[in-house]
C-alpha cells in the first residue's frame, strides 16, 4: 500500500522546498500486476510533475525477497535470495529495462536507483550485475542517469567498477561525514567518483535521536558540490528525516 497522496507532493514542494523524491519500489507490486503497477506509478509521476518535482525510483524489495523484510543488506544474509540464484538477478535487470522503456521520454523521472543498499557476496559480483543492469537500461533509454550505490549501507564500502557515461554514484549517511559516515576510496570525507549523490541522509530512529551532525553534513555536501536527499518523505513507523 502506498500512503502518499497528491497533498504530500504539494507539501514537499511548497512547504519543505524539495526538488526531488526518491520513490521506493517493491518488485512484488510489479510482478503481481504490471498494468496496475504502471497505472499507480503514472499517477505519482503526474502528481510530481504538477508540483515541479523530479522522481528517482529505487528498488527496496527485490525479486526473491524473503517475506518483504530484507530491503537492505542487514541483517547479514538478508539478500542471499537475490545474490545466490542468478535468475533473480536477471529478473531485476529485466524489470529495470521494462521500467526504463516505459519512462524513457518522461522528464519527471530523473534517473533510476537500481538497488537500495546492496550487500553482494563480492564486489566482482556486484560490478557484474550493475554493468548488466546499466547496459540494459541505457539500451532503451537515452535520457536518464543510473544510480549505483556503494556496497556499504551507511557510507564506506566500495563502488562498483562499472563503465558508463550516465552514472550517478551514491551512498547513504546517518553519521558525521568522515567519522561514522565515510565515502568510498582514499578519502573518508570526499567521494572518489563524481558526480555523487547521498541518496539518504538525516537522522534515523525515533523522535529525539541525535541530529546535531546533520547541519554540518549539509554544509559539507554543499561546499563539495555533493547532491543529497533527506530520508524519509512519508513514513508511518520509526524513521524520521
Amino acid at each position: 500500500q502506498i500512503n502518499t497522496v497528491a497533498a504530500d507532493y504539494a507539501q514537499a514542494r511548497n512547504v519543505l522546498g524539495e526538488n526531488s523524491i526518491r520513490f521506493g519500489l517493491d518488485y512484488g507490486w510489479y510482478s503481481a500486476n504490471r498494468t496496475a503497477f504502471f497505472t499507480v506509478m503514472d499517477q505519482h509521476v503526474a502528481w510530481a510533475k504538477a508540483n515541479h518535482l523530479w522522481i528517482i525510483p529505487v528498488i527496496f524489495f527485490f525479486p526473491g525477497n524473503p517475506g518483504g523484510s530484507a530491503f537492505n543488506q542487514l541483517p547479514a544474509g538478508g539478500q542471499d535470495a537475490f545474490w545466490n540464484p542468478p535468475a533473480n538477478q536477471q529478473t531485476l535487470v529485466n524489470f529495470w529495462q521494462d521500467f526504463a522503456t516505459h519512462y524513457a521520454n518522461e522528464p519527471t523521472i530523473a534517473g533510476y536507483d537500481i538497488f537500495n543498499e546492496p550487500g553482494p557476496p563480492s564486489l566482482a559480483a556486484y560490478t557484474s550485475w550493475c554493468q548488466s543492469a546499466y547496459n540494459a537500461i541505457t539500451a532503451v533509454d537515452p535520457n536518464h542517469f543510473v544510480v549505483l550505490e556503494s556496497d556499504g549501507a551507511d557510507g564506506g564500502g566500495s563502488l562498483p567498477a562499472v563503465t558508463g557515461t550516465r552514472i550517478l554514484w551514491s551512498s547513504h549517511c546517518y553519521n558525521p561525514v568522515g567519522g561514522g559516515c565515510t565515502f568510498s576510496g582514499s578519502s573518508a570525507g570526499s567521494p572518489s567518483k563524481w558526480p555523487f549523490w547521498v541518496g539518504e541522509m538525516g537522522a534515523e530512529g525515533s523522535p529525539g535521536s541525535a541530529t546535531s551532525y546533520v547541519a554540518a553534513n549539509l554544509a559539507n555536501y554543499n561546499q563539495q558540490g555533493i547532491s543529497w536527499s533527506d530520508f524519509v518523505m512519508h513514513s508511518t513507523t520509526g524513521w524520521y528525516g
